[in-house]
């Protein structure tokens, strides 16, 4: 049975589908981080959230957690950093940002 759109974009966020093109996800990362760089309050939250993903994605928690913990000094926790964070928290991260 197909997944729902929110299903699929899900299974994307938690790292339980195919796995991305890690060359536009270093892409992506390079434009959150210019776009964090010369942004503040919200606009900087969820730039630096995003780099925190896409990090996580990599397979770099540890610059992942960096990430997520600016994006909370910065505004808080909104509600994805914050489900972010958690699951950089529990450690593992996608499979298929070991896979060739």
């Amino acid at each position: 049975m197909a997944r729902s759109t929110m299903g699929t974009v899900a299974a994307i966020i938690v790292g339980d589908a195919a796995r991305p093109d890690p060359a536009r996800l270093d892409s992506a990362f390079e434009v959150c981080r210019v776009v964090a760089a010369h942004t503040e309050g919200a606009q900087r939250a969820a730039a630096l959230t995003v780099c925190g993903w896409l990090s996580w994605a990599l397979g770099r928690s540890t610059r992942a957690a960096f990430f997520t913990e600016q994006a909370t000094r910065t505004l808080g926790a909104p509600t994805f950093t914050a489900t972010l964070a958690e699951i950089i928290d529990r450690g593992p991260v996608p499979a298929w940002a070991f896979a060739g």
